[in-house]
């Protein structure tokens, strides 16, 4: 018989190893528990009479009818279930119990992974101090995530290797290079992505069992190639093997955030950033998880505190400027965007699409189309990605033409699209295209 899973909501019912996952997170689950929810889905909607459940679960021992509700109480809890919701678990009263929830049913395919992975990391270790200095390198450009400083990792990635041609984490790291080069808008995810899961693979040749490598695959898998259901399975994998790995904690906030599980996706970002606690990175984190969540001013307060620690993570300035907007604090937005000198990269990725935004919530109209031809000027000289385009030219009354640009973001599997129902705000002169709504659904998806 096929391994299987059965996913419903934010959970995933581990068949093989009797275990119930939310998100990323094993949920304890008594051998009664998983047997009464696994009758219940296996069930496909149909009534289970009481009888016949307590028959199912309990055998011929026996079951008062007493203990059973107790046990469907228990159940209702652990899926969280409040009083009078009933997203889950319906009573039919007098006569049994149905499961209401829509349930896929997919391979167990994590379990060759866990396997694979449950052994030691090996692939942390190199014997070459030039090898381990250009790696440590490397990792600290990383964490600045400019174009510039990505850009920079990246070459010192290669010296590791150069040092160290099995040097698994290396390859990792330019992994990660690539993927944030296409995520952040630095280069065309058609090129930057498939380079990044050519050094995926290469370390994954190397050793199988790498927390670090699966990680980065199911970054990959999720921003890339939108296959999200995969994406978890392989996550799940490198948080078996090393459940304290920030950056496997990391990518599990985000696939959390693109479903809109906002108060999961808060649980991982802040387990990451206690891994880690000095990264800046996560502390952003933490912060455009409150954003997309609708907190706003607790994320402008909570970045304006990261960068009292750091002025230089200039990086962290394009996220509050997207927090003042979203807030409906455009002026404060245009402060900050003016207040950096120019910087064709910042310009073409974030400046000169919000500040077209921003002016529009102004009612600046012109000065909104200057800022659309002043993108639309360098596109011409270097990539602009088809989501900036589109927010600008949305945002200046050119509606079809960024529907059509909204349209090339997603074949080019534009990871930004994966959050167009939370930032729909931003395209609000889009909200009643019939494309639009379609493209939005596609998206959450």
């Amino acid at each position: 018989m096929t391994p299987h899973s059965y996913w419903f909501g934010p959970f995933r019912l581990d068949v093989d190893r009797r275990a119930l996952y939310q998100g990323t997170t094993c949920r304890p689950l008594s051998e009664r528990l998983f047997q009464l929810l696994l009758v219940l889905i296996e069930s496909e909607g149909e009534l289970v009479l009481r009888d016949d459940l307590a028959h199912r679960v309990w055998g011929d021992e026996g079951v008062t009818d007493t203990n059973l509700t107790q046990h469907v109480y228990l159940l209702r809890e652990l899926l969280g279930e409040r009083r009078g919701e009933r997203g889950y678990i319906l009573t039919v009263a007098g006569r049994g119990y149905r499961f209401a929830a829509p349930v896929t049913s997919v391979p167990s395919e994590v379990g060759a992974l866990v396997a694979d992975a449950s052994a030691v990391d090996g692939s942390a270790f190199t014997s070459s101090m030039e090898a381990l200095q250009q790696y440590c390198r490397g990792n600290y450009l990383l964490d600045r995530r400019t174009a510039q400083a990505l850009r920079a990792a990246g070459a010192a990635f290669q010296q590791s290797l150069k040092a160290d041609p099995s040097f698994v984490h290396a390859y990792v790291g330019l992994a990660r290079c690539w993927a944030m080069l296409a995520e952040y808008w630095h280069e065309p995810s058609p090129i930057a992505m498939p380079k990044a899961r050519s050094y995926i693979d290469r370390a994954l040749e190397l050793d199988p069992r790498s927390p670090m490598a699966l990680a980065a695959l199911s970054e990959v898998q999720l921003c890339a190639e939108w296959n999200w259901a995969t994406s978890q399975q392989t996550l799940e994998a490198a948080l078996t093997a090393n459940p304290g790995l920030a950056f496997a904690r990391n990518n599990a906030a985000w696939l959390h955030l693109y479903r809109g599980e906002f108060d999961l996706a808060a649980v991982e970002a802040r387990e990451a950033l206690q891994s880690q606690p000095a990264s800046l990175p996560l502390q952003l984190l933490n912060a455009r998880v409150l954003s997309h969540a609708g907190k706003h001013d607790q994320a402008i307060a909570a970045i304006g505190d990261l960068l009292a620690i750091d002025p230089g993570f200039s990086f962290a300035r394009r996220f509050l400027t997207l927090a003042f907007l979203l807030a409906g604090r455009p002026d404060r937005a245009i402060d900050e965007m003016l207040a950096e000198p120019p910087d064709d990269d910042e310009d073409a990725v974030y400046r000169l699409p919000l500040l077209t935004r921003a002016w529009s919530q102004l009612g600046e109209h012109e000065k909104a189309r200057e800022a659309f031809e002043r993108l639309r000027a360098l596109s011409r000289t270097q990539y602009v990605s088809g989501w900036n385009l589109a927010m600008s030219a949305a945002n200046c009354g050119r509606e079809d033409e960024a529907i059509g640009l909204l349209r090339q973001a997603e074949r080019q599997r534009d990871s930004a699209l994966l959050l167009l129902p939370i930032l729909m705000p931003i395209f609000d002169a889009l909200e009643k295209r019939p494309e639009f709504v379609t493209l939005v659904r596609s998206a959450a998806a």
